[in-house]
């Protein structure tokens, strides 16, 4: 089915969804996680997207700070990208710019000092950013974090997180030569602006700093010598295996390898 030497023909029984973290957003989607030889592949069809979500936060409630961090940094990724990235639509990019703003309020008290009403927000969020990405996909940060988990081990959110600010500064210097979204550079830069809005700050390096002090915040590294992940080959080897055409060319910005290569040498 991944090589697309079958296709999908026939519907499954009826699927019921359940979140059980704060989360990937997977009940709100068409996509199915299929990970081959450290390679992470999407199985994309309509019935993939489950038919029933029960958004009850019950399972989250004893979750582990650390997951609570990295599953909350994933739906905050996913929302941010999906606003920003070309596929968005206004519809994607209103369940997104309702789930930052839920997330930015509550993703420190879920993780250090969870409460019923905390584990609730951050549920409806997570949901909010799936509903988000099953419309827009996501971009160039999913990509480049698949290797980041594949080789070194680091947790999917926490390996998004890892470039989200730096991609708001990356996306926010867009030109006309290097601007990959039909709607135009202006669209670009006014919907980076907004993203900075929403992020309730002034510009996109005030953005940057303030998602990398969340991180810190809530016990993730933000530098990836800390993470073990502290060679040139270590970073050649991220970029080499983080170049997913559909997600990078789903970000506004393109993206070229020495592009990233000073983005991953600039978290180093």
């Amino acid at each position: 089915y991944i090589k697309n030497e079958k296709s999908i023909k026939y519907k499954g029984n009826p699927l019921v969804a359940i979140q059980t973290t704060a989360g990937t957003g997977s009940e709100a989607t068409h996509f199915a996680v299929i990970y081959i030889n450290k390679t992470k592949y999407s199985l994309t069809h309509k019935y993939v997207l489950p038919d029933y979500a029960i958004i009850d936060p019950q399972f989250t409630m004893s979750l582990p700070s650390k997951i609570t961090a990295a599953t909350g940094m994933d739906a905050l990724a996913q929302a941010i990208e999906s606003y920003w990235c070309v596929g968005s639509t206004e519809e994607s990019k209103n369940y997104a710019s309702e789930s930052i703003k839920i997330i930015m309020q509550n993703l420190v008290k879920s993780v250090k000092n969870p409460d019923e009403k905390s584990r609730i927000a951050m549920a409806k969020a997570s949901n909010l950013a799936g509903k988000a990405i099953n419309i827009s996909k996501t971009t160039a940060p999913h990509a480049i974090s698949y290797p980041i988990t594949s080789y070194f081990g680091i947790p999917h959110g926490h390996a998004v997180g890892l470039t989200i600010p730096s991609f708001i500064l990356y996306n926010q210097e867009v030109t006309e030569q290097d601007v990959q979204d039909k709607r135009g550079v202006n669209y670009v830069k006014k919907t980076m602006g907004k993203v900075i809005h929403l992020l309730a700050t002034r510009n996109a390096e005030e953005a940057k700093i303030k998602i990398t002090r969340l991180m810190e915040d809530i016990g993730l590294e933000t530098k990836l010598r800390s993470l073990g992940i502290d060679s040139d080959e270590d970073v050649e080897l991220i970029i080499k295996n983080g170049f997913n055409p559909d997600r990078v060319k789903n970000n506004p910005r393109r993206l070229t390898k020495e592009s990233l290569r000073l983005i991953l040498r600039e978290i180093r």
